[in-house]
């Protein structure tokens, strides 16, 4: 299914230090470009030396605003908050401050 769906996506390009380029066959699925354009870019010097088929329990590498911190397989898994992204209180930003319970 994803083979012939994601094969309307002819060329993607790197542009400049934070932005991909998706260029299609046609304007037909007008659901496509948004579809891709939430899709996760990821590393390639983090993924060069590990097999991406392969089932691991390494914490992926991400750039949210909570880490994992530790994983007991089946039963849990804890999450840490990224203080340097959830404590900034840029002018920005909105609504109650977050607090850790």
């Amino acid at each position: 299914m994803y083979r012939s769906y994601y094969g309307d996506v002819t060329r993607v390009e790197k542009e400049g230090e934070r932005g991909v380029r998706f260029t299609f066959k046609s304007a037909d699925n007008r659901e496509l470009p948004q579809i891709v354009g939430e899709m996760p870019v990821l590393s390639k010097a983090y993924w060069s030396g590990r097999d991406f088929g392969n089932t691991t329990l390494d914490p992926p590498l991400g750039s949210g605003p909570y880490k994992i911190e530790s994983i007991d397989p089946g039963r849990s898994i804890t999450y840490r908050r990224g203080l340097r992204l959830l404590g900034d209180r840029s002018a920005g930003q909105q609504g109650p401050p977050q607090t850790s319970t």
